[in-house]
């Protein structure tokens, strides 16, 4: 669910001035003050974070000490991305599908809210139904990857992690120089963003290399 328009829900707390935009002509020196938030001001997210806490409290909804972008209760969890919303009921039918429809009732009382049905992409994790599961993929974001690396043309090859494998600097070889060093933990940093979300298969071996990200050395 998106909710329109989401930092003028809230009245400034404070005097704050903008210079007149470019396509307006005045007299003088002028300025606009304004009366809501807009996107650009650095308050704007804190404030419009803080309305829509106090709207899902209301709803008997619970932030996490975790993760301050979820909040649960018994049959639902709602994970927010600025103004962007998904839903998730918890219990199978009828109790599950109520509070759902509650909250949404809710919301576009409270708000302007667009609603966009079943998620298809979310932070850029592709998101297929059927009617016995559902899959997360990220290939668009495994496609940029191997482009900024210049790997687009790259053969893949599966290799199985030696559990018995040893890693020792001191049988790494030569230090890379800086301008590698950043290309490596950027490779690194990359995979663990993948491996987090949707690629749990690769997470032991980015975990492993990540420990030389501050020392990284050719053999790794």
């Amino acid at each position: 669910m998106d909710v329109k328009s989401a930092f003028l829900y809230e009245e400034l707390d404070k005097e704050i001035y903008m210079k007149l935009p470019d396509s307006y002509e005045a007299e003088g020196d002028k300025v606009c003050k304004l009366q809501k938030f807009l996107y650009r001001l650095k308050q704007a997210l804190w404030v419009w974070a803080s309305v829509l806490q106090q709207f899902l409290i209301s709803q008997d909804l619970q932030q996490l000490e975790s993760d301050h972008c979820v909040y649960t209760n018994n049959n639902l969890i709602v994970l927010i991305y600025i103004n962007d919303l998904r839903i998730v009921h918890k219990t199978s039918g009828a109790p599950g599908a109520a509070a759902l429809s509650d909250l949404k009732k809710n919301l576009n009382k409270q708000f302007k809210i667009t609603d966009l049905g079943l998620a298809k992409c979310y932070l850029g994790i592709k998101i297929t139904w059927s009617d016995s599961k559902i899959l997360l993929t990220q290939t668009v974001f495994i496609n940029e990857i191997l482009e900024w690396f210049d790997m687009k043309n790259s053969a893949s090859n599966s290799i199985l992690i030696i559990l018995s494998i040893q890693l020792d600097l001191n049988l790494a070889g030569d230090y890379l120089n800086n301008a590698d060093i950043q290309y490596y933990q950027q490779v690194i940093r990359s995979l663990l963003y993948l491996a987090l979300d949707t690629r749990s298969d690769i997470t032991l071996m980015i975990e492993i290399l990540s420990w030389f990200i501050t020392c990284s050395q050719y053999y790794y």
